[in-house]
């Protein structure tokens, strides 16, 4: 059935799925390659880390990720996918946001785990 008085929309609702989407995967994907030590050079150096050091800091990430994952099922049924998002990629900001300038291996060890944590449950839902 159509109706000749009403106009089709151009815009379709699955852009705005798809942008949201874009800007979560983002911020979230992103916190694992831009935050591991390898990346920075003057990082190790003002910190005067090691290899195995620099190691610890990728594998904290990434152990939060995987706890995340593990977590996010349970916790999107509880609290809804949406919500989960918007905790997870505020913990991101937060975690990223607390670790800049920090010189305490073990703070900055501590706030990788919190943002691989954010990465796993804004990328899962």
């Amino acid at each position: 059935m159509t109706f000749p008085d009403r106009q089709e929309s151009t815009f379709h609702y699955a852009w705005i799925i798809a942008i949201t989407g874009t800007i979560v995967i983002m911020p979230a994907s992103a916190s694992d390659a831009s935050r591991s030590g390898c990346c920075s050079r003057q990082w190790p150096r003002r910190l005067r880390l090691s290899y195995a050091q620099i190691g610890l800091s990728a594998r904290e990430t990434s152990i939060g990720y995987l706890a995340a994952v593990l977590l996010c099922a349970p916790l999107a049924k509880k609290i809804g996918s949406r919500q989960l998002i918007v905790i997870a990629l505020a913990i991101i900001a937060v975690s990223m946001v607390s670790s800049a300038g920090r010189r305490a291996f073990f703070t900055v060890l501590l706030l990788y785990l919190i943002t691989g944590i954010g990465s796993g449950a804004a990328n899962v839902p």
